[in-house]
């Protein structure tokens, strides 16, 4: 079956066979020697290489666009289907074992972590009733400045230095 010819510029390459070697010529010039003997040229088989068009038996052109087939073919069900090379999965699992690397725990930061926590719990505890309420709406409850200064009835610039005031008291707390 005799697949229907994309089109080349007019300047192309085209090689055909003229014996036993190849003769090249342009696009144009194959296309013209085609119309004038079509019947010559139904027999004869051409490929596209590299941008330029390649005479070949019959047998060579079916395996070629066989091959053309099974390849558009396995390109299709790799894009349905995502797959991926092995090359891109061992840089993927090299990235995944590299950042896994970076993740490793510093125990060291952990204990101290826990320590200011269990420090802070303590400092938290030994606020007055007011303070409590004010960092707890701001820190625990994730409330803002603003509302909390409408829901108090105050400024926002009273709520801003009552929090700078508590938060001084408690990283002296800590530090003791």
């Amino acid at each position: 079956m005799k697949r229907k010819p994309r089109e080349f510029s007019p300047e192309a390459a085209c090689y055909i066979k003229d014996h036993s070697k190849y003769r090249k010529m342009t696009y144009g010039e194959l296309k013209k020697m085609k119309e004038l003997d079509p019947e010559a040229f139904s027999k004869r088989w051409f490929i596209p290489v590299g941008g330029a068009l390649l005479e070949v038996g019959q047998q060579d052109y079916q395996d070629f666009y066989r091959d053309k087939e099974r390849q558009d073919y396995l390109k299709a069900l790799d894009e349905e289907y995502r797959a991926i090379s092995y090359e891109t999965l061992k840089e993927q699992t090299h990235r995944e074992k590299e950042a896994i690397r970076v993740r490793e725990v510093d125990v060291n930061k952990i204990v101290e972590a826990g320590l200011l926590l269990e420090e802070l719990r303590k400092a938290l505890s030994r606020l007055n009733k007011d303070e409590t309420a004010l960092i707890k709406a701001l820190y625990f409850e994730d409330q803002t400045v603003k509302a909390l200064a409408n829901r108090r009835g105050v400024s926002i610039d009273t709520i801003y230095k009552q929090r700078k005031r508590i938060l001084q008291k408690l990283r002296k707390m800590i530090e003791n």
